[in-house]
């Protein structure tokens, strides 16, 4: 699944969601931002879409090392895409 245009432009945006957001804005921000749906992030990221969904409402809330993985993902391969 290629990323199609993730709007987390530099590292400040990352470290910003990081600390002042809540995890299921984090989750659900990477996914929209991202343009897949849950299906589709949930094959992308290997986390089962249920997880997602407790996350994204609240129900659950994932590790901030998770959040952090994830955030450095998405910004990862955007580099990679403008290289």
């Amino acid at each position: 699944m290629e990323i199609q245009d993730t709007k987390i432009s530099n590292t400040d945006d990352v470290d910003f969601l990081l600390s002042n957001k809540s995890a299921d804005y984090i989750i659900r921000t990477l996914r929209e931002r991202s343009g897949m749906n849950r299906r589709e992030f949930s094959e992308h990221t290997e986390i089962p879409v249920r997880t997602l969904e407790d996350w994204e409402s609240s129900r659950r809330t994932p590790p901030r090392y998770v959040l952090r993985l994830l955030c450095y993902l998405f910004k990862y391969e955007e580099l990679v895409k403008h290289l």
